[in-house]
């Protein structure tokens, strides 16, 4: 339920984020660049903190930081090869076929 409201309000606000970078820059390469991050970060940041709210008491001694930094990676790491290593191939590709 709480991924449903809260990563969907994410999502939303990543989305708006990215759409303003293409109204504002031209640069196609910035665009890309400047556009992903919104996505990328706005995930790894905040996706983590439901997944570790969720899972509750972790067992203290820094258990539920270091869940979250795990993640937090995780996420960073996915998250940027599908913007990046495979959205960027296909915006790219997309534009040339778009006449």
């Amino acid at each position: 339920l709480y991924d449903v409201f809260i990563g969907s309000s994410i999502t939303l606000i990543a989305a708006f984020g990215s759409y303003m970078v293409g109204r504002f820059f031209k640069n196609p390469f910035l665009r890309v660049f400047l556009g992903g991050l919104f996505p990328v970060l706005l995930n790894a940041i905040f996706i983590p903190l439901i997944i570790v709210f969720l899972i509750g008491d972790l067992g203290g001694m820094g258990a539920a930081s270091s869940a979250y930094f795990f993640f937090f990676g995780s996420f960073l790491l996915t998250e940027s090869v599908w913007i990046y290593a495979l959205g960027t191939p296909l915006y790219f590709t997309l534009t040339k076929l778009k006449v």
